[in-house]
């Protein structure tokens, strides 16, 4: 209060370590808060802001002579921290809407920037370090006793647990009102990530407007609505609205699954002891609820809400930051009051990564931490949002799909112009007898021509056979989120893989117990290495027993490791009975300085202090155990001195291998010690009994190397790319079949350490030696074995595979594998990975299996497959009947087809067997074949040959069946008489009636026929697609009622030919399926 000066803010020089913070909440944050030197020259422009109060605290000496003031500012680019020192000065100044002030500790991990000023306000900070959320809270009796009670919630800065309020804090928690809360979280907004922008189902549906082809079919309905043909408009209208449902409604359905994956689960506790529902003090509130300043209870196991900061803590603390660093290694955190080492290696940056907890991270420990960012507000939402929002490359077919669409079009508007060109002024193409305008007729014949010359089906079909793709993945657990993800599939030609996860099952398991005489398996499937000789279970139960249950034991209080689990595991009731009188009595877990778990046990009376964990616990060891050893009745002649030499081989044999090697050292003593002091070695100095070891590893998944075979056998290279150590790496590799036929010089050009071979590297650099790798990999077909590789580093491998003509995949969980899936052609993104990874990703496995990958192939390649069936038979049915209008209005002929009938036409008889070949089953093994090359193009030699082979067959057919249909009904194949007799009566109708049936049937049949564009039909049998079989049946059921039940034919404007135009009819549509078997 500007008319208030606390006298519990008056302390000794000894208490100078405190400052003093004062917590604002701004109505008007546009306005930056200024320095007092700054103030003075705009008293009259602050005297024009009511809502500005002037707040001072200090913090003097008793004489008066020195003191300091510290403001916390926010203004247009955000808040922060100052501290301004100058002889004796208060330092007032005006700030909006003034909340109250609070007694921090000195040592504030996020914001340790301070200003210097005569007595004055502190420099502003940017934004970026404005990380605490300022709420507006009414203050009314502000004393130190009641502060953080009428804050109601720890709002602006953490407070450590050394301040005299903190207990308070802590006891208490929340005290506001849930409907406060939820008041605050509409104004704050809630934790979620931002979600990736999708387009709504309309707006999909709008956007699939925007095609050329749809253009083009939206003018010929407008042209027909405004000549008066309603039914054909209408029809056409139909063909549009089917296309661009179809489209919107596939990728709106997938995006709504990927979005379903990115749900922020579960719930925290949040302390709020005034609550009702509260057990203990503590709160069940769902993780999208939680508010900066928010006290939440975790532990082991808990994946960490929003970003916080240790303000109370049980033992050590730990985070798995893997998501954000593609570190494995868990980091140490400390409570921010807590004393961090001041030297260079924990530097300003360091420091605020050693004291925050951040979003999406695994923690371990026991700990009270206050939230201090939700939301996009986060470090992971800053990622998210910073994601580079690229426009993904066109696909292939996409840019091959454009290119025949824009050439199509251009064919149709040529051929209409050029059509009317020659039939308004000569009427040429019209029936002499027609009543109509001729030019009104010729316009109708010229939207004919255009819809002829669209093929209306390709949409849907393309649309199907892209949605074919993703239905049949998605039954398999994979989401494809792009129709053209799964087109880019069919050409993928290398894949980046990461191990854990994928190609291993992500579960660390005991394989073995190694002494230094041998080992026993411990799993089924365990193959053991070669340098190391296994023995008998019977001859060392006694040991092999002991070593299994101390090292479980050394880790029972460490939930969520998967080290801890895979001992505890290996450790049977059998194997509890065979170490009698067992009691564990101190326990200190393993943390980042010790590398071991240290504790102390009774074995059959014997007390035993031990040591478990990597290789460091032989500091200290000075004797072995042979296989004779029995803790249980210890004999000093069993045991032999120590060969350090010998030991570490057979540690670095197995760890070679790809195994996790955990360590037991024991020490007999005869008291039990009242308590393990952390940091001190006391009687865990030396003594020490070398037990032996327990190998662990995360087994490779049953299935990956038959999958591993599958992929290459297709073409495809594999590499693994990780964050571990290459060896491990290279060990796996082995197993699963990637490395398995390595030569030395193959281990010497793929098998890469990124972080020594990268290390102070440029980037130009560093890429050319990458694509020396790569060119390797591709030209012996060798995959590379890439370990200890950064998040940049990934997408750098990504960029130049792309740059030298590669179609990339890139599998990745974390947020660090982001960039790198987004650069890829197809990023893979794993079903329990990050919300950033999945919103990266083009595909999510749901079940993180390399099988989904080459499901995924073999899916991708299907649908090319299809695709390119269905179009060769769009394009050679559709041609032919644009050349025949062209030559019919040329030559004379009465042009027998109108709109509506060609509309019915290329739907029903072109639909349905075009919709049949995107359903198709795949023909023989799609995986034992080399994969389309980038630049490929499905229009080729073979495909304009085959083009032109349908359209010579068809071509023929119809011309011979028009000639003969004019001749046998008209009388005059010109058109030009105007005599009837009547036997002539319907004549036109009857011919058209003939071309009706000629085109459906020919197309049919030539449907069957393109089921295998390079070889006969017969080969895989003529009705052994199930598709096709339903679509000629339905295409010739709905053509007949169509054309000849009453009613509806006279729409068609049909009639019944004789006997020998059916004979005539039959035998031509044969002709064309004849040819192109052939």
């Amino acid at each position: 209060r500007p008319d208030q000066t606390r006298p519990d803010q008056t302390r000794p020089d000894t208490e100078t370590n405190k400052q003093t913070v004062t917590i604002i909440h701004s109505s008007s944050e546009n306005q930056p808060i200024k320095a007092q030197d700054e103030q003075d020259h705009d008293d009259d422009d602050d005297h024009d802001h009511d809502d500005s109060t002037t707040v001072m605290t200090t913090q003097a000496h008793e004489n008066g002579t020195s003191g300091s003031h510290t403001t916390a500012n926010t203004g247009e680019t955000g808040a922060g921290t100052g501290t301004g020192r100058g002889p004796g000065g208060k330092g007032p100044q005006r700030i909006p809407s003034v909340s109250k002030s609070l007694t921090l500790p000195h040592q504030l991990p996020h914001h340790p920037i301070h200003g210097h000023g005569a007595g004055g306000g502190g420099r502003r900070l940017p934004q970026s370090q404005a990380s605490i959320r300022r709420f507006n809270v009414a203050v009314e009796n502000h004393s130190p006793a009641n502060e953080i009670e009428q804050l109601g919630i720890l709002n602006a800065f953490p407070l450590g647990k050394d301040v005299p309020d903190m207990a308070t804090a802590l006891d208490k928690g929340l005290t506001q009102d849930w409907k406060v809360i939820e008041e605050e979280l509409e104004t704050y907004g809630r934790n979620e990530l931002p979600k990736p922008e999708t387009d709504s189902y309309f707006m999909l549906w709008i956007g699939a407007f925007n095609d050329i082809m749809m253009i083009l079919l939206m003018i010929a309905m407008i042209v027909l609505y405004a000549v008066g043909d309603p039914i054909a408009a209408t029809a056409i209208l139909a063909i549009v609205l089917i296309a661009t449902n179809i489209g919107a409604y596939t990728e709106y359905s997938s995006n709504k699954e990927a979005a379903k994956l990115g749900d922020l689960p579960g719930v925290s506790l949040v302390r709020k002891k005034n609550d009702p529902k509260a057990i203990h003090g503590w709160v069940q509130v769902e993780n999208t609820q939680l508010l900066p300043g928010m006290i939440v209870q975790l532990k082991t196991g808990d994946i960490v809400p929003a970003d916080a900061i240790i303000v109370q803590q049980k033992g050590e603390c730990h985070c798995t930051e893997a998501m954000l660093t593609g570190e494995s290694e868990p980091v140490h955190k400390y409570p921010f009051h807590h004393g961090i080492p001041e030297d260079e290696e924990h530097a300003t940056t360091k420091r605020q990564s050693m004291t925050r907890l951040y979003m999406g991270t695994e923690f371990s420990g026991e700990c009270a931490a206050l939230v201090v960012e939700t939301g996009a507000r986060t470090e992971m939402g800053r990622i998210f949002e910073s994601m580079a929002e690229e426009d993904p490359d066109l696909s292939p077919l996409q840019k091959m799909i454009d290119r025949l669409v824009v050439v199509l079009a251009m064919l149709s508007i040529a051929a209409s112009v050029l059509n009317a060109a020659i039939c308004i002024p000569t009427g040429r193409g019209v029936e002499p007898d027609e009543e109509d305008p001729q030019a009104l007729v010729c316009t109708l014949n010229s939207v004919a021509l255009t819809v002829a010359a669209v093929p209306e089906n390709l949409p849907v079909a393309l649309v199907i056979a892209l949605a074919a793709i993703i239905k049949n993945l998605a039954s398999r657990g994979v989401i494809v989120k792009s129709l053209p993800a799964g087109e880019e599939l069919s050409r993928l030609n290398y894949v980046f893989s990461d191990k854990t996860g994928t190609l291993t099952k992500n579960e660390m398991t005991a394989r073995a117990v190694v002494t230094l005489e041998g080992h026993v398996g411990l799993s089924e499937d365990f193959v053991s290495p070669k340098e190391s000789k296994a023995i008998p279970t019977e001859a060392s139960t006694a040991l092999t027993d002991q070593i299994r249950l101390l090292a479980a034991r050394a880790q029972d209080d460490v939930r969520a490791n998967p080290t801890g689990d895979a001992c505890k595991k290996a450790v049977s009731d059998q194997v509890v009975q065979n170490v009698p009188g067992f009691e564990r009595h101190l326990l200190e877990t393993a943390s980042s300085k010790t590398k071991m778990a240290r504790a102390a046990v009774t074995i059959n009376g014997q007390n035993y202090l031990i040591k478990v964990g990597s290789d460091w616990v032989l500091r200290g060891a000075t004797k072995q155990a042979t296989l004779s050893t029995d803790l249980s009745n210890l004999s000093e002649d069993s045991l032999d001195p120590l060969d350090e030499t010998f030991c570490e081989n057979v540690i670095n044999t197995w760890a070679t291998d790809g195994y996790r090697v955990i360590c037991v050292t024991a020490k007999p003593v005869n008291t039990i010690p009242e308590e393990i002091v952390e940091g001190e070695e006391g009687d865990f100095k030396d003594g020490f009994i070398f037990l032996g070891c327990v190998a662990i590893q995360d087994p490779p998944r049953e299935d990956i190397a038959k999958n591993i075979e599958i992929i290459r056998g297709a073409g495809v290279v594999v590499s693994m790319i990780t964050g571990d150590n290459p060896i491990t790496g290279l060990s796996i590799a082995k197993q699963v079949g990637l490395a398995s036929d390595f030569t030395e010089e193959d281990m010497r050009m793929c098998l890469i350490n990124a972080f020594e071979l990268f290390h102070n590297v440029e980037e130009s650099d560093a890429k050319r030696e990458i694509h020396k790798r790569l060119h390797y990999s591709m030209t012996h077909k060798k995959g590379l074995i890439i370990g200890r590789v950064s998040p940049f580093q990934k997408r750098w491998f990504v960029e130049v595979a792309k740059a030298m003509g590669l179609v990339v995949a890139m599998t990745g969980d974390g947020a660090n594998d982001a960039p790198a899936l987004k650069a890829a052609n197809v990023g893979i993104a794993m079903g329990n990975g990050s919300d950033i990874a999945k919103a990266a990703g083009d595909m999510i496995l749901v079940n993180p299996s390399f099988s989904g990958i080459v499901e995924a192939i073999r899916a991708g390649r299907l649908g090319f497959d299809n695709i390119l069936k269905f179009l060769l038979f769009l394009l050679g049915t559709n041609v032919s009947e644009v050349i025949v209008y062209l030559t019919l209005t040329f030559v004379n002929i009465v042009i027998v087809l109108d709109a509506l009938n060609l509309l019915v036409l290329n739907l029903l008889t072109d639909g349905f067997p075009a919709i049949a070949l995107s359903l198709e089953e795949a023909e023989g093994d799609l995986m034992k074949r080399a994969p389309l090359r980038r630049d490929t193009s499905v229009l080729n030699g073979f495909t304009y040959m085959s083009i032109a082979i349908t359209n010579t067959g068809l071509l023929i057919s119809y011309f011979v069946v028009i000639l003969l249909g004019n001749e046998w009904h008209l009388g005059d194949i010109t058109g030009l008489s105007t005599d009837k007799v009547d036997d002539y009566e319907n004549g036109l109708e009857k011919v058209r009636m003939m071309f009706i049936l000629l085109i459906n049937i020919s197309q049919l049949l030539l449907g069957f026929s393109h089921r295998c564009p390079d070889r006969s039909v017969f080969s895989v049998g003529f009705f052994s697609g199930k598709w096709m079989n339903y679509a000629s049946l339905s295409s010739i059921a709905v053509i007949i009622l169509m054309t000849h039940i009453p009613g509806i034919k006279d729409i068609m404007r049909t009639d019944y030919p004789d006997l020998r135009s059916y004979l005539l009819v039959v035998g031509m549509s044969f002709l064309p399926f004849i040819i192109h078997e052939i």
